[in-house]
């Protein structure tokens, strides 16, 4: 694990497309191969007056020898601080840098006494004009890009005598020898979008301080033999649910299907939920009091609810304006998108949908329509999710529909769940389930043993990798 540690552009390092919060409150990293801690403000040239903080941090890891220490600072300093100090103190740029790069360096070698490695992550570079930054900034772009370039220099040339390893995509976020490619940088300007992670995840390969493939989930080979294996030290059982299974091996038990969303959401730490299929708002609302309790009232979480109509499928037009049916957490977001149409579904087309108009519309239009949508809500989360639930279309293209369309806000992290796959009645999405290419779970194991108790699951997981497949780094991580 790399543990990367810094001020806001230590947020890059989440994996995430928003700012992390500051230390002590945790981040919510994305990416198996780092941990985030965002210190707040912090220059290079006075990080020896952050060094208990920084060390409060060290302090509460386990470091092992295969960990390291990645540092992030500088940028600040470059697009703020040295240009102005040399005009100030009338010195040549060089040696105001030099100096500045010096004190990081003597700052850091504090941290060597951890036995880990240590990083030093380069300064990315500066914002362009055509994204202003209206904070702390001195010199034109160019002039912002030659005093990076000279900071990355020295470090690169400097660090191997404290024994540290020098990273830098620099020269990556250039689309010419000068000129930053403002593709890399988010709406603030100055901060790296996650379109610049392959080039972090290469530099960090080439120096071997990355295993070419990915890491194993919390030491298990994929998040589903995570999942498999530590379910039940995780499962918090509150009950049987309103649904009785028929058919297949579990006939006559009761679902628990909040419960183990529940679960779920704690193991893969999510902050993130795409759940399609609000039927009443149960479990979004039960999937918010879970993330209340693991990451407090204030902690970031959401639950985007997508439905056909108010209240969800069941919700009843009545019970839907006398507000019967809707969401008690504040996490959850009501969202309404187009019902395909598929057989078995007729009750769609009796009035009570928000998109009427889809009557006369295709599904090829229909699930333009639907992806546009999801891609919109998707866009405070960076684009994806930690989790996608899906639970509305039960028919076999209903079901196969939804999946393609939530594919387009998902990744190699996504953890999709799957509602409804142990009950005969629903048996197309037994049949999508089954024909699924990937590594999947269905918790028959646990519903074996846990049957006579009346906890059984009705939900079935995957993830979009296929069995003894280990994508390259680069691939699994470019922006889709």
């Amino acid at each position: 694990m790399i543990h990367c540690i810094g001020d806001s552009h230590a947020s890059f390092f989440s994996g995430r497309g928003w700012m992390q919060p500051i230390w002590p409150e945790r981040s919510s990293d994305r990416l198996s191969y780092f941990k985030s801690y965002r210190i707040g403000a912090a220059t290079a040239y006075h990080l020896k007056n952050k060094e208990a903080l920084i060390e409060s941090i060290i302090d509460s890891l386990s470091l092992t020898q295969q960990d390291a220490l990645l540092f992030c600072f500088g940028e600040v300093d470059c697009r703020g601080h040295l240009l102005k100090q040399q005009k100030i103190q009338d010195k040549p740029l060089e040696e105001i840098v030099q100096i500045c790069v010096t004190r990081l360096l003597e700052a850091l070698s504090h941290y060597k006494k951890y036995g880990v490695n240590i990083i030093v992550w380069g300064p990315a570079a500066t914002w362009h004009d055509c994204k202003p930054y209206d904070g702390l900034s001195f010199g034109s772009h160019k002039e912002r890009n030659h005093v990076t370039r000279l900071f990355n220099r020295f470090s690169a040339e400097k660090c191997p005598a404290y024994g540290f390893h020098f990273v830098s995509i620099f020269d990556k976020l250039l689309r010419d020898t000068t000129e930053t490619a403002p593709c890399y940088l988010d709406h603030s300007g100055i901060h790296l979008t996650q379109n610049a992670m392959p080039f972090a995840l290469d530099a960090l390969k080439e120096q071997k301080l990355l295993p070419a493939y990915e890491p194993a989930y919390k030491g298990y080979p994929n998040k589903i033999e995570f999942i498999k294996h530590a379910f039940a030290q995780y499962y918090e059982d509150k009950g049987p649910e309103t649904g009785i299974l028929q058919g297949y091996k579990y006939e006559g038990a009761s679902t628990h299907c909040t419960n183990c969303l529940c679960t779920l959401i704690k193991m893969v730490e999510a902050r993130s939920v795409l759940e399609i299929g609000s039927w009443r708002y149960i479990g979004s609302n039960g999937m918010g009091a879970a993330m209340d309790e693991y990451y407090g009232k204030k902690g970031y979480g959401v639950i985007d609810s997508f439905d056909v109509q108010k209240g969800g499928y069941n919700g009843k037009k009545l019970g839907a304006l006398l507000g019967r049916y809707r969401p008690t957490s504040r996490r959850v977001v009501p969202h309404f998108w187009y019902p395909y149409h598929t057989q078995g579904e007729g009750w769609k087309y009796q009035g009570n949908v928000v998109y009427k108009e889809f009557i006369d519309m295709t599904n090829d239009t229909i699930t333009w329509h639907n992806r546009a949508l999801l891609e919109r809500a998707a866009m405070p989360h960076g684009g994806t999710y930690d989790i996608i639930f899906i639970d509305g279309d039960h028919s076999y293209e209903g079901v196969s529909l939804d999946f393609s369309v939530s594919r387009h806000v998902a990744d190699e992290n996504t953890l999709f769940v799957v509602d409804n796959i142990w009950d005969r009645r629903m048996k197309d999405v037994r049949q999508f389930f089954d024909a699924l290419p990937y590594i999947k779970w269905d918790f028959e194991e646990w519903n074996d043993a846990h049957y006579e108790r009346d906890m059984v699951q009705d939900t079935g997981i995957f993830i979009l990798q296929k069995p003894n497949e280990l994508a390259p780094c680069r691939e699994r991580h470019q922006k889709k």
